[in-house]
C-alpha cells in the first residue's frame, strides 16, 4: 500500500513531460560567438525554442515555436531565467518571470512535503498494525494469540491519516497544464510579452562583460573561433531576427 502511494505521488510530482525543446540554429547577437575557452565558461547562447501554451477553456496546451531561450555554449538544456536575474542586471523581465513561476513552485513544494509526510505515516502505521498481532505460549505449552489492540488501532489510524495527507498533497500538486505554463515562464522569452530588442540587448551586455573580463585577466587559452552562426530557418523565429545582420565574431553590441 505504501509503495503504491509513494509511486503515485512521485509520478504526479515528477512525471511531467519536457515541454521545452531547443530548435535548430542560434539567434545572432552583436557580440558574436564565444571566441575562446574563457568566454565559453560564462557565455550565453540565444537559440529558438518551442514551448507549450495552455488554452484556458480546455486546459490543454499547444506547441509554439516562436520562443527564445538561453543556453550554455554547446548545451541543449535551457537555463532557468529567474536564476539569471543577477547576471542580467535584474531586469524587470526576469523579475516578472520569477513572480510568474513562484505560485507553481510554492504549491509543488507543499505537495512534496505533504507527500513525504503521507508516505512516512503510511509506513509507520503499517508497521505498527502488522507488529501489533502476535502470539505467545500459554502454561500448557500451546500457542495462543497475543494481540496489542492499542497498537493495532494506532497503526490503522496512522496509516489512514497518511493516506489522507498524501491525497491532499496530490490535490495541491500542480497539474500538467500548470507545469507547462510555469515552464514557459521559467525558460522561454515570448516575443508577444518580452520585447526581442530589449532581451537581445540584455544578453549582449552580459556577453560583453564576459569578454572584457577574459580580455583583461584570463586571456585567450585557445585560438579565436571564426565559425559563422547558423541562423534559425523557421518562420516563427522571425521576431528575433528583425534588423539582424551577420555580426563579426568580436563585434561589440550596438549602443542603445
Amino acid at each position: 500500500m505504501r509503495l503504491g502511494l509513494a509511486a503515485c505521488f512521485a509520478l504526479a510530482t515528477f512525471g511531467c513531460a519536457n515541454t521545452i525543446q531547443r530548435l535548430d540554429g542560434e539567434i545572432p547577437l552583436a557580440t558574436g560567438p564565444a571566441r575562446n575557452a574563457c568566454e565559453k565558461r560564462d557565455w550565453l547562447v540565444m537559440a529558438p525554442t518551442s514551448y507549450e501554451v495552455v488554452l484556458e477553456k480546455s486546459k490543454t496546451s499547444e506547441t509554439h515555436s516562436d520562443g527564445a531561450a538561453l543556453y550554455d555554449v554547446g548545451g541543449r538544456d535551457a537555463k532557468e531565467l529567474p536564476e539569471l536575474g543577477p547576471r542580467l542586471d535584474n531586469d524587470p523581465i526576469l523579475t516578472r518571470k520569477a513572480d510568474e513561476v513562484a505560485p507553481h513552485d510554492r504549491d509543488r513544494t507543499i505537495a512534496m512535503v505533504l507527500g513525504g509526510l503521507g508516505v512516512a505515516a503510511v509506513a509507520t502505521g503499517t508497521t505498527l498494525f502488522i507488529t501489533g498481532f502476535g502470539e505467545k505460549t500459554n502454561a500448557q505449552g500451546e500457542p495462543e494469540t497475543d494481540n496489542d489492540t492499542t497498537q493495532i488501532v494506532a497503526g490503522a489510524i496512522t496509516a489512514g491519516a497518511g493516506f489522507i495527507i498524501g491525497i491532499v498533497g496530490l490535490a495541491v500538486n500542480p497539474d500538467s497544464a500548470e507545469r507547462a505554463q510555469a515552464d514557459a515562464s521559467r525558460f522561454v522569452f515570448n516575443p508577444s510579452q518580452d520585447d526581442p530588442r530589449r532581451v537581445k540587448a540584455l544578453i549582449e551586455r552580459h556577453n560583453s562583460r564576459v569578454r572584457q573580463r577574459c580580455d583583461s585577466g584570463a586571456g585567450a587559452d585557445e585560438p579565436a573561433s571564426d565559425a559563422p552562426i547558423q541562423k534559425p530557418s523557421t518562420e516563427e523565429a522571425a521576431p528575433w531576427l528583425q534588423g539582424d545582420s551577420a555580426p563579426a565574431p568580436g563585434a561589440d553590441p550596438a549602443p542603445e
